[in-house]
């Protein structure tokens, strides 16, 4: 459905997930687009953090299901142009501004990153015994 102005507050103020002891830092939240005739909203969430399957849970927790949900981007990182489950090589300039945003303490994440997409980068290596 559509949510209300109470549903979006507790997503900005940050809600408590069900299965958590520690609700979720506060978000920024954005309602984009309403189709009354459908009931469906379209939202746009800034988040922070980034727990298993966040977004959805967040959403439940305020009593609404998530229809579809796409990652836009990662830090100072725009994944324009990339389908589900497809990678790509960073450039230098931004590896640096990554570097850069996780030193500041006000670095908002558009998006999370899983661990299996991390092995798909190839970043979770094995450290050979000395």
């Amino acid at each position: 459905g559509i949510p209300t102005e109470e549903s979006l507050n507790i997503l900005r103020n940050g809600v408590k997930l069900v299965d958590d002891d520690r609700p979720c830092s506060p978000s920024k939240v954005k309602v984009m687009d309403v189709d009354s005739r459908a009931g469906l909203a379209l939202i746009d969430i800034e988040i922070e953090e980034c727990k298993p399957s966040q977004v959805q849970r967040m959403l439940q927790a305020v009593e609404h299901e998530v229809i579809s949900i796409k990652r836009i981007q990662f830090g100072p990182i725009q994944l324009k142009g990339l389908r589900k489950a497809q990678w790509r090589e960073l450039s230098k300039d931004e590896v640096d501004k990554l570097k850069l945003s996780c030193t500041k303490q006000d670095a908002p994440m558009k998006v999370g990153i899983t661990g299996e997409e991390r092995s798909k980068r190839g970043s979770s290596r094995k450290r050979q015994p000395r």
